[in-house]
């Protein structure tokens, strides 16, 4: 099972290996990337305004955005969300316009992550992509488990052991690759199998659910039967001459807010204010610790205007399982969840995955020129 496995799917794991290693180095090089995008005379250790930044944003004629998310670290971009895959950037301390600058990496990422996910294939392509990488998924946890059990020692004795835990030196060819798979096998087999498995139940819908039940959430609740129909339109009317109240309008008091809730979580690195519909509800803030996509460092407040507090904090332990599991297996695939030990530990999962897959095709290899040696010789026999 653990050769014809990894020998049929061992070139779609390499590229997903080495895919997957390229993506765990997004948030560290765009970080990087923008910080390049600053000039640094206009550094302030001050915290960005939410106003200032949304009436420098008006004054370009744009849209009403979804968001805005500001960062602790002053060499970090605030990010104005448009809509879910659409973004633009400004300097903090400025409020002038990034235009494309930023994306152009995140392009690059992007792109990368559409191979490892769908092998960069549209329209109807990329369910079947997924359904290929959520298979090979699937196999690698099959791959990773009979491994450990082809790699345990038939007498457990430390010389036995000592020669499948650690890399010797001065071995070549076959002795060296069999050395490499069981050390590199051995010590990742805990994260790659992580790792692949919630790479599956981002692929398939059912075992993302499954999982999630049987992690102690509810399963998600379906339509039986026809939908209704949809309620009748009124006639659009013509927006030309309506009158758009600015964006700059539904933030006012804003800093004041994010004062407050920072006040609360003085440790925090990030501040995401989503846009309220009218200037006078409260404003909706998510407050994030750590890198920013470790979901269980994320606090939600409510914040009334007049007067000036906070009406509501929720966090993610008091989310509902569902929403906990299905956070872990998003962030949890990319180690991200587990901040830049998770990501190094990613990374260096991702690295040894790709060696295990070229290793285990090499010793494949020479196994089958070894049989076919063998059998070449018996037919010299049994014709001489």
């Amino acid at each position: 099972m653990h050769l014809i496995a990894g020998v049929v799917t061992s070139i779609i794991i390499l590229s997903m290996c080495i895919t997957g290693g390229f993506m765990s180095l997004e948030l560290p090089v765009t970080k990087w990337s923008d910080s390049k995008l600053i000039d640094p005379a206009t550094i302030t250790q001050q915290t960005p305004s939410i106003e200032a930044l949304a009436s420098a944003y008006e004054k370009d004629g744009n849209a009403q955005p979804q968001s805005i998310t500001i960062a602790r670290e002053p060499t970090e971009l605030a990010v104005v969300n448009i809509a879910r895959k659409k973004q633009t950037w400004l300097n903090p301390h400025t409020g002038e316009s990034l235009g494309d600058k930023p994306k152009e990496i995140r392009d690059l990422f992007h792109a990368v992550m559409g191979f490892h996910r769908w092998f960069s294939l549209e329209g109807a392509g990329r369910d079947v992509g997924k359904v290929i990488t959520g298979t090979v998924a699937l196999t690698f946890v099959l791959i990773t488990l009979t491994g450990i059990l082809i790699w345990l020692p038939r007498k457990w004795r430390w010389k036995a052991v000592r020669q499948v835990i650690w890399f010797r030196r001065g071995l070549k060819g076959k002795a060296r690759d069999f050395n490499w798979h069981n050390v590199l096998g051995i010590w990742f087999v805990i994260p790659l199998c992580f790792i692949a498995f919630t790479g599956a139940a981002i692929s398939y819908k059912w075992l993302n659910q499954a999982t999630v039940v049987l992690a102690g959430g509810e399963a998600p609740k379906q339509n039986k039967g026809k939908r209704p129909p949809a309620p009748k339109q009124a006639p659009e009317k013509d927006d030309s001459v309506k009158e758009i109240e600015p964006w700059a309008a539904h933030l006012v008091g804003a800093d004041s807010a994010v004062a407050l809730v920072t006040q609360d979580m003085p440790d925090w690195s990030y501040v995401d204010v989503s846009t309220p519909k009218t200037a006078t509800e409260p404003l909706k803030i998510t407050v994030k610790e750590g890198n920013g996509r470790q979901v269980q460092l994320h606090v939600d407040y409510e914040v009334s205007r007049e007067p000036l507090k906070i009406t509501s904090k929720s966090d993610w332990f008091g989310a509902s399982r569902s929403q906990q599991v299905r956070g872990l297996i998003r962030f949890g695939h990319t180690g991200e969840v587990a901040g830049g030990l998770g990501t190094i530990l990613s990374l260096l999962a991702a690295l040894a995955g790709a060696v295990l897959s070229v290793t285990g095709l090499m010793l494949s290899w020479r196994r089958f020129t070894r049989w076919k040696a063998k059998q070449d010789k018996l037919k010299q026999k049994a014709t001489s």
